[in-house]
C-alpha cells in the first residue's frame, strides 16, 4: 500500500515537471531557442504571488494573475534585451546569455528574500483529503495538479 501512495505523490509531482517541460517545449518549438532561463521565470511568478499575497494582501486569484503580469513582463524583456540582439548569432552564444540571465535573477532573489525557505502563504482552497483506502490518499490539491497538466498536454495536441 506503500508503493501505491508513493506512486501518486510521485504522479502528482510528475505534472509539475510536465506542466514546466510543456513551456519549456513551447519556447523551443517556437524560436528553436533553448530557454534557460524558462526555470528562473517560474521563480519569479512564484515570489510574484508569493509578494502579492504576504505584503500587498491579494487575494490568491488576484495574486495568481498579478504573478502571470510580473512573469510575463519579465520574459519580455528578456527576449528583448537578452535574445533578440543575439538572433542570427551562433545558439551557443544565445545558451550562454540564457544562463547569464537565469545566474543574474537567481541571484537579485536570492538577496532579496535570503536562501532560506520560505512557505507559501494559505491560498484559501480548503484541501481536502479523499481516502482511497485506509493507508492510500490523495488531496484535491494533488488532482488539481493533475487535470492542469492533462489539460496543458492535451493542449498541445489541439
Amino acid at each position: 500500500m506503500v508503493f501505491i501512495q508513493q506512486l501518486i505523490n510521485g504522479i502528482s509531482i510528475g505534472f509539475i515537471y510536465i506542466l514546466i517541460a510543456v513551456g519549456l517545449t513551447m519556447v523551443y518549438g517556437v524560436l528553436k531557442l533553448l530557454h534557460f532561463a524558462h526555470g528562473t521565470i517560474y521563480m519569479v511568478g512564484a515570489f510574484s504571488a508569493m509578494v502579492g499575497m504576504t505584503y500587498l494582501h491579494m487575494h490568491f486569484l488576484v495574486a495568481f494573475l498579478f504573478a502571470m503580469v510580473v512573469s510575463g513582463v519579465i520574459g519580455i524583456l528578456i527576449e528583448k534585451y537578452a535574445y533578440r540582439p543575439l538572433r542570427g548569432a551562433h545558439p551557443i552564444t544565445t545558451l550562454i546569455s540564457g544562463i547569464g540571465i537565469a545566474i543574474v535573477l537567481e541571484n537579485i532573489f536570492q538577496v532579496m528574500f535570503s536562501s532560506d525557505t520560505k512557505a507559501f502563504p494559505e491560498t484559501g482552497i480548503e484541501i481536502s483529503i479523499i481516502q482511497l483506502t485506509p493507508s492510500i490518499t490523495i488531496t484535491n490539491m494533488k488532482l488539481i495538479i493533475i487535470a492542469a497538466g492533462i489539460v496543458g498536454l492535451s493542449s498541445l495536441y489541439s
